[in-house]
């Protein structure tokens, strides 16, 4: 007699599936360096819009690149853009990434789905979650020869809301 596993309907989505375990899934330094990677390359090409083929993860994070990418969205640090196959980084995930703001260390996510009734992990600064890494910076502050502040650059306005993200 072969054993059936019975599908139910996911209670946020609606998709029928069989039931999952939930996962705990955390922020370590791989995913920290891979978001990074991709804040570096929004600023220098000044567009919040990329995809992973512009980004290369694959050589040089391995086979887990791309999983480790879900794992980010999902922690709400990127999310996907309007155009198929396009990503950007989230305000929220440009707060995280300059310091200012904290993420959850470890989440739980079952069917897909995070699930904060399951519980998750403290909130943590960039440079505190194991493997941190120090924040970007996206403003200088210089100085004259004589060590006086000159400015803070760039002081440009920004032209569109992407660009002012970062």
């Amino acid at each position: 007699m072969s054993k059936t596993i019975q599908e139910h309907a996911c209670s946020e989505c609606g998709h029928m599936h069989k039931p999952l375990e939930a996962k705990k899934l955390g922020l370590d330094g791989q995913k920290l360096a891979m978001l990074q990677h991709a804040a570096r390359l929004v600023q220098r090409t000044g567009s919040n819009r990329f995809t992973r083929a512009e980004l290369d993860l694959g050589d040089q994070y391995g086979r887990s690149a791309y999983s480790n990418w879900a794992t980010i969205r999902r922690f709400g640090l990127i999310a996907e853009g309007e155009r198929r196959k396009t990503w950007l980084i989230t305000p929220y995930g440009w707060a995280f990434l300059r310091g200012k703001r904290k993420v959850k260390s470890w989440i739980m996510v079952r069917d897909g789905h995070v699930r904060h009734e399951l519980g998750y992990g403290p909130e943590l600064l960039i440079n505190q979650l194991k493997g941190g890494v120090e924040p970007i910076q996206t403003t200088f502050e210089y100085f004259d020869d004589d060590n006086r502040p000159v400015g803070v650059r760039p002081t440009a306005v920004r032209e569109s809301l992407q660009q002012r993200l970062i």
